[in-house]
């Protein structure tokens, strides 16, 4: 059997880590490539789910115009008491802000 030097069996070494690379590298790419061809068909999956899903008329229009000023007189409501809850939201963060505030100024006049 023939002697292999230590260059060749550098160069053998070198070459088989190329061959890793190579293989690891090609096997990633298909990775991808599956993953990415996966995405696709869930984001037209996606797309296809949307428009079926969505509503193709507006709600309540074939209803009798008794009920569809019930509705409106309900969205008008809602908008009424949305803005009050809106409004005491800002009072009690508001009064929150002062109090912290005071408390703070309490603890500096105590530490004095």
């Amino acid at each position: 059997m023939p002697e292999i030097s230590s260059f060749q069996s550098q160069m053998m070494m070198v070459g088989g880590l190329i061959v890793l690379g190579w293989t690891l590298a090609r096997r990633h790419i298909r990775s991808r490539k599956r993953m990415n061809a996966q995405n696709v068909t869930d984001r037209e999956l996606r797309k296809q789910r949307a428009v079926a899903d969505k509503p193709t008329a507006v709600p309540l229009a074939s209803a009798p115009p008794e009920l569809q000023r019930w509705q409106i007189e309900m969205f008008d409501l809602q908008r009424e008491l949305k803005a009050e809850l809106d409004t005491k939201i800002v009072v009690v963060q508001t009064l929150i802000r002062q109090a912290d505030e005071r408390i703070a100024t309490l603890r500096s006049q105590a530490r004095s």
